[in-house]
């Protein structure tokens, strides 16, 4: 007897596995699996825009969103490995940006990242709009009864914006856009079809899906190999094991590689977000950026004190706040911490620090088309307190030249001694020594 589990549809059956997205009850055991892609909860923490955008952070649940679809997703696969089938009923494509593990930095979570990553890229074909006039464009297709049952009352959520790129594609609305649809992945199937109208009676509709997958299931039924039945070598079987073998260890070099090099460029690439990042993600870069000029940059805690960004070197020493404005010059107000933390510091050191202010200004503007960094009264009490200013925008070029020449310690030099030796003036690492 075929087992199956329903996610997210509830089927008033006795005794019928019915279970949520995040239950710890395992698929693998099914050998239909419906799901219903509604996680509207999922969302229900996320911050709106006036734009109609959606941000859901990682304290408001986007990571435990994200390790849920990831988990789910490696079961689908491993379930279609076996040859399974898996049924979608439709629904609208829905999304949020979701932070990633408390970086600042967002990645859009769908109702559809469960799929398995071989068939993930149909979410970005998906359009939503809803209809009921429906044209069945392949009558033999094993999902045409499922239409043909329940036609009068079926409805479509959503569609696919691609018309001709479907081989299995079985329904389409007037406009000739795919609303119904299989694929086939690894052994098994994934069926694409509309919703089944809420007041189905529930025998009914197992009754439709058993029908329809029982030629998807017989057309793929194998027997299994039995472990004994290997010991009957076939000529020429270990020449190809041999090739394979080879061939899937170059394949993990050549992956293993391939995630090295990413994870380079996006380091390199991290650098960028000297130009339009705040807060914490905006002060990890910038120490990135100070230790390139070979200062030693960190953070400084001891009880209730701390510290920005505390930079040394051969030069002197340095204790820098930071700051990042949306839409507007960096203020006064930075000044008044400023001085108490350098002030903090000569208690505990019995030596003064050299004040630095780093702003980034008009974030959200291209650098190339800013404003004044710094507001009038920021460089009146810059130049009062002998604090010195640094925009992110020039500390990211004095990047790029060191980037482009790592050996000139000439003007690393240069560039620790502009910022030591401030007093009170806007830095400009532009001129090398």
């Amino acid at each position: 007897m075929l087992k199956i589990i329903a996610i997210e549809h509830y089927i008033a059956l006795p005794d019928f596995h019915n279970i949520s997205i995040e239950s710890e009850h395992t698929i693998l055991d099914a050998d239909i699996v419906i799901i219903s892609p509604l996680f509207y909860r999922f969302w229900n923490n996320a911050d709106s825009f006036d734009d109609g955008g959606r941000i859901l952070f990682s304290k408001s649940g986007s990571d435990k969103v994200r390790e849920i679809f990831s988990w789910r997703s490696q079961e689908f696969e491993n379930l279609l490995k076996n040859g399974k089938i898996v049924i979608v009923f439709i629904q609208r494509l829905d999304y949020v940006d979701g932070e990633i593990r408390d970086t600042g930095k967002y990645e859009p979570i769908t109702n559809y990242h469960w799929l398995p990553k071989s068939i993930r890229g149909i979410i970005i074909s998906i359009c939503n709009g809803t209809g009921s006039e429906m044209i069945l464009k392949n009558p033999s297709h094993p999902f045409a009864p499922y239409f043909l049952a329940l036609k009068d009352d079926l409805s479509y959520k959503a569609y696919l914006k691609e018309k001709d790129e479907y081989p299995n594609l079985f329904l389409i609305n007037k406009s000739g856009n795919p609303v119904a649809w299989s694929v086939n992945a690894e052994k098994g199937f994934v069926i694409f079809i509309p919703p089944p109208p809420l007041k189905i009676d529930p025998v009914k509709l197992i009754d439709i899906l058993i029908q329809c997958t029982k030629p998807l299931i017989m057309k793929d039924f194998r027997t299994p190999e039995p472990e004994w039945a290997k010991e009957f070598e076939i000529p020429g079987e270990k020449s190809y094991s041999e090739a394979i073998r080879k061939l899937d260890e170059e394949i993990r070099k050549q992956n293993e590689n391939l995630e090295k090099l990413e994870s380079e460029k996006e380091s390199l690439c991290d650098y960028r977000a000297l130009l339009y990042e705040q807060g914490k993600p905006l002060e990890e870069i910038i120490m990135r950026a100070l230790r390139l000029m070979e200062f030693n940059a960190g953070k400084f805690h001891k009880d209730d004190m701390e510290h920005d960004i505390v930079l040394e070197a051969p030069e002197g020493r340095a204790i820098a706040e930071v700051e990042g404005r949306d839409n507007d010059a960096i203020h006064i107000d930075k000044f008044d911490q400023l001085t108490r933390v350098v002030d903090e510091d000569f208690k505990l050191h019995g030596v003064y620090s050299e004040g630095l202010l780093i702003g980034n200004h008009y974030r959200f503007t291209n650098p190339n088309e800013r404003k004044d960094a710094f507001t009038e009264k920021a460089r009146i009490a810059a130049g009062r307190k002998k604090f010195g200013l640094l925009t992110t925008v020039e500390l990211f070029k004095a990047v790029i030249k060191i980037l482009e020449n790592p050996k000139n310690e000439n003007f690393k030099k240069s560039c620790r001694i502009a910022i030591l030796e401030a007093k009170g003036k806007q830095i400009s690492f532009t001129t090398e020594k």
